[in-house]
């Protein structure tokens, strides 16, 4: 009895240690998020109802001086949410676009930030969601709330990473009329060339198993630390030479977000099988890309190792759209820096190197 009673009491202080320590680091999260904060540069916050009962956050900059008709709307990667594209004044594609004269709409898809199922505490058990769901229910109704809200008939759409895959998927649904042009950055589109870079080594593949991944507070913990230290692996996130510290102790605190298992189980079965496809396996969202008529620029970082040059041309070039182009950033093309996978939206020249080419599409796309 003594033995178990020492076994309990050491199993009770464990316990009590962990929770300590979570706390603490819990704590710490908390205080750099205050530290590091910055002003939001939106105007109004929009809860748009989901067909299947989820409330998804739209993130409203109204054009300082509206000089074009058609509305934008941005939409994150994996792991990612609306901070994608705004961490401050002089890292936000939807501040300098709202500043060119575009109303700019910022998507937090379901799990992030106040994107949550709708009515809370229903009793329902909600399986753990994927990106199909992203493509068939967020942007449907994200997309329908703009034009509602604009008069706008049509939108562009601009997506990093994965929120360039939820573009490529819109293209062959029936949502298709409703995008006026896309940009796809760092997004492949195709996992059949992704090759060694796979997003295995990125989220391990044990985390499928789990409802939620908590990537927030994890990240937000130890931003000062991760934003100065260089970790293996580390240059499949971002190339460390074309940042500064402050975006990236920023993205750390606000723009790291939570996974669903569903979603990363799906990103796996990609990765498996070479092939970009519903979670059921049944349709294969590469199948019509040659149907897809609406203007597209793909937009590729020289040292992405995340999503290769190669995996974003591949796309590029199986895409029928009679205007639509395809861009490498990096010093062979005339930048200071090689770009990588996060710094297409964060890196130190983005103003000058990166947005105003994509703003020079979108005004080509407007003035026909």
């Amino acid at each position: 009895m003594r033995r178990g009673g020492k076994e309990g009491k050491a199993i009770l202080k464990l316990i009590l240690l962990l929770l300590a320590l979570f706390g603490i680091y819990f704590l710490l999260g908390r205080y750099w998020k205050r530290r590091f904060a910055f002003d939001p540069g939106y105007d109004a916050i929009h809860l748009v109802r989901t067909r299947d009962d989820w409330r998804i956050a739209l993130y409203r900059y109204p054009a300082v001086s509206q000089r074009y008709e058609i509305p934008i709307l941005l939409c994150h990667g994996l792991g990612a949410n609306r901070f994608n594209f705004d961490l401050g004044p002089d890292v936000s594609l939807a501040r300098y676009l709202q500043q060119e004269g575009f109303e700019v709409w910022s998507i937090d898809l379901r799990g992030r930030g106040h994107s949550r199922r709708y009515p809370m505490g229903n009793g329902r058990r909600v399986r753990p969601h994927v990106f199909d769901d992203y493509v068939k229910k967020d942007a449907e109704a994200a997309i329908r709330h703009v034009l509602d809200q604009t008069g706008a008939s049509k939108v562009h759409w601009i997506g990093h990473s994965m929120g360039g895959l939820v573009l490529f998927a819109l293209l062959q649904s029936a949502e298709a009329e409703a995008i006026a042009s896309g940009v796809a950055i760092g997004s492949p589109g195709s996992f059949a060339r992704i090759g060694g870079t796979s997003l295995a080594n990125v989220s391990f593949r044990f985390l499928r198993y789990f409802p939620r991944i908590p990537l927030s507070f994890l990240a937000a913990g130890l931003a000062p630390l991760l934003a100065r230290i260089r970790l293996p692996g580390d240059s499949l996130f971002m190339n460390r030479n074309n940042v500064d510290v402050q975006p990236v102790e920023r993205a750390l605190c606000y723009l790291v977000a939570d996974m669903s298992g569903g979603e990363v189980a799906q990103f796996m079965d990609w990765e498996k099988s070479g092939e970009f496809r519903t979670f059921d396996g049944l349709t294969s969202y590469e199948a019509n890309y040659p149907s897809v008529r609406q203007p597209l620029l793909f937009i590729a970082g020289a040292k992405d190792y995340l999503v290769p040059p190669a995996s974003v041309a591949a796309v590029h070039d199986r895409i029928s759209s009679e205007k639509k182009d395809f861009v490498v950033l990096g010093k062979q093309h005339g930048q200071e820096q090689d770009y990588g996978h996060g710094d297409l939206l964060i890196g130190k020249n983005v103003r000058r190197e990166v947005f105003p080419r994509i703003l020079d599409w979108l005004v080509s796309v407007e003035s026909g």
